[in-house]
């Protein structure tokens, strides 16, 4: 959808803003689908901290590095 409406950016060429939508690949086994999104909460330096649903049943936060790649992380959707 992001990539239909122009609203993809890549993971290696933007820095992420609160509200975006975190992109991930094959993040783990419990994701059947192969892609997951998650909301962007915070931009602190190289960290993001995100929260997503259906993370084994639950809502989860977390923090990660913002390296492409990192745990699956490729790009995010903006939202304008």
């Amino acid at each position: 959808y992001y990539k239909s409406t122009n609203r993809f950016k890549d993971a290696r060429e933007y820095t992420p803003k609160v509200g975006d939508a975190a992109i991930f690949v094959n993040t783990s086994s419990f994701n059947t689908s192969r892609q997951h999104t998650s909301i962007v909460l915070k931009v602190e330096g190289d960290t993001i901290t995100t929260i997503g649903g259906n993370e084994q049943g639950r809502l989860r936060v977390k923090a990660q590095k913002l390296v492409y790649g990192e745990k699956g992380l490729v790009g995010y959707g903006i939202l304008q």
